[in-house]
């Protein structure tokens, strides 16, 4: 009977255990909040320099951004405000027979998003807009092209319906790491249920949400609210420096980027209306040379898609997703070189279908790695023009401080493109890149 028992007993931990490690409480868990806020810094730069003999070159680039993301969740509402900043600068010196040459660019973007979804059961109606603001200044010394400023806008308003919704499940992933920390390290009273992940993701959601200014007090008043949560569901065997460590480790260094779950199916109609105008000006003999072009656009976008996010367990999540969109283009622009004019009328149509698969792996509370596939095609129908893209993407990041993280990229692009009346040709490239990010939460 003992043996029984004992088997029994073993049984039942190894299903618990296994439903843990399935990803269920992942799965079942629905992120909700009424003003979740975020703001996330990150840039990168690189240089080079090269002495001797040769053209001693030299080179420098910077490259800040800022976002701010809020999001409001509720049974009725999902809603993602997203505002965005960036600027870039590059210089590069090269010494040629000719003169010293020096090339200069600096460039900065202002972009906003808004989706907001209103459910009714499990059927929505979406809205949204977009905006996006671009310029570029570039200039150059000893060089053909002296000048070359380009000035961008675009605006855009969404509508459509869907069916289902895709959680944020990252407040769950972040529960069962404390836990389980907890658990391992022998410092809770019993084993932990799916109910006690919900109920300490639940508070993970509104710590968040939480607005202190003073960074300090908000790391006290974080830790204590955890604490009170553990202690009012029993779950503490005592207290102790192993059992506050534990915490505050977990806490303070393991802020995880987005891990999502659920299905949605979704038509959306986009109209976006842009101007986009470009004044070069080139080194001739005798004078300079001067090319503007004044180009305004209306682009109206219907899109038909399906994108499915599982997390397949606490350490692995799978992501996939396929989209048709079909564009109609229209354009006027005007050029002029010199005492040159000219204007013209283009029109368009244009359609891609769009798909990826996207594997993430989480060993442990600090690194994020995930692979990413991804291939378009797109067929300019009026010109007969056919490209297909394909991409594979690596990301990873670890962490470095409290919501402060190190990234690294790498890619591996294949484009082939042609005509239906001609030759294809392909090109293939690859990139590296790596920089910081940090959230004000």
């Amino acid at each position: 009977m003992r043996i029984f028992t004992l088997l029994l007993f073993l049984f039942c931990t190894t299903i618990a255990f296994a439903q843990k490690d399935s990803g269920a409480f992942l799965q079942q868990f629905k992120f909700r909040t009424p003003n979740y806020r975020a703001v996330l810094l990150s840039g990168n730069a690189n240089g080079n320099i090269t002495g001797g003999n040769n053209n001693n070159p030299l080179s420098f680039f910077l490259n800040p951004k800022l976002e701010a993301t809020r999001i409001v969740s509720t049974d009725d509402v999902l809603a993602y405000y997203s505002y965005g900043v960036s600027v870039g600068y590059s210089y590069d010196k090269t010494n040629l027979a000719t003169g010293v040459q020096r090339n200069s660019n600096f460039n900065y973007a202002i972009t906003q998003a808004v989706t907001q979804k209103r459910y009714k059961g499990n059927k929505y109606f979406l809205t949204g807009y977009s905006s996006e603001l671009r310029q570029s200044i570039y200039s150059s010394t000893n060089n053909y092209t002296l000048k070359d400023n380009v000035d961008f806008l675009s605006v855009g308003y969404a509508i459509g319906v869907g069916k289902g919704r895709i959680e944020n499940v990252t407040d769950a992933q972040m529960a069962f790491n404390i836990l389980n920390d907890l658990k391992k390290n022998n410092l809770l009273s019993g084993n932990f249920s799916n109910d006690d992940i919900n109920g300490l993701a639940k508070t993970i959601t509104r710590l968040n949400n939480t607005r202190l200014f003073d960074f300090r007090r908000k790391h006290i008043f974080e830790l204590k609210q955890i604490d009170s949560f553990l202690n009012a569901r029993r779950l503490v065997k005592e207290k102790s420096i192993d059992y506050f460590t534990t915490v505050s480790d977990n806490w303070f260094y393991a802020f995880n980027e987005q891990r999502k779950h659920g299905l949605e199916k979704f038509i959306t109609f986009t109209p976006t209306v842009g101007i986009n105008n470009r004044k070069t000006v080139f080194d001739l003999t005798p004078v300079d040379s001067t090319s503007k072009l004044s180009s305004k656009f209306i682009i109206p976008t219907l899109s038909i898609g399906i994108e499915k996010a599982k997390a397949i367990s606490i350490k692995r999540q799978f992501n996939k997703a396929l989209t048709l969109m079909t564009s109609y283009i229209y354009s006027k622009e005007k050029n002029s070189y010199n005492n040159i004019k000219d204007e013209f009328f283009g029109d368009n149509l244009v359609s891609s279908l769009y798909g990826y698969l996207e594997w993430s792996y989480y060993p442990n509370t600090r690194t994020n790695i995930s692979t990413r596939l991804n291939n378009v095609v797109v067929w300019a129908i009026s010109n007969e023009d056919l490209t297909n893209s394909s991409w594979l993407t690596f990301s990873g990041n670890y962490f470095v401080n409290y919501n402060t993280r190190v990234f690294v990229t790498a890619g591996g692009y294949l484009t082939v493109s042609g005509n239906l009346n001609a030759d294809f040709n392909a090109t293939a490239s690859a990139n590296f890149g790596f920089g910081i990010q940090h959230y004000i939460r």
